[in-house]
């Protein structure tokens, strides 16, 4: 396969994927980029804005908006770092952790309903290609720029 075709099916799949599991669950209270940034945190805890920013593909300035939008919420708390106190590193809050929690669940239990329809040897299939593709994208985080 190219390189080409196989960039041209990511840059189709991966958007794709995403907003059909985004239907699967009832995000209503808060905007897609806020729950993303929520999401991120709580798997990546204690980490500076910048790293958020990089994983998101967010410019610094709409980070500090959607951060500033979840604090004021509740969801999470800016913080200085414990080892660079000039340093800002974001946390998720009880009431944030709580609130992925129930996306969670719900947006797992909406796919579980959808998947009951397909069969055991192709969900096995799906799973070992997530989990390739996985291994993949870690590998391709831990090349140097160009």
């Amino acid at each position: 396969m190219q390189k080409q075709e196989m960039i041209t099916n990511i840059i189709t799949l991966f958007p794709a994927m995403m907003k059909k599991i985004r239907w699967y669950a009832n995000f209503t209270e808060m905007p897609k980029q806020q729950l993303m940034l929520l999401h991120a945190i709580s798997r990546h805890e204690n980490m500076p804005m910048s790293f958020y920013s990089d994983r998101l593909i967010i410019s610094k300035p709409n980070l500090t908006v959607l951060a500033d939008k979840l604090i004021e919420a509740g969801h999470i708390e800016r913080n200085a770092a414990p080892d660079d106190r000039r340093l800002i590193v974001l946390n998720i809050t009880p009431k944030g952790r709580d609130y992925m929690g129930r996306v969670w669940n719900e947006m797992t239990e909406n796919l579980m309903k959808k998947f009951e329809r397909i069969d055991d040897k192709t969900l096995s299939r799906l799973n070992d290609i997530v989990v390739e593709m996985d291994e993949i994208i870690s590998k391709i985080d831990k090349l140097p720029e160009d």
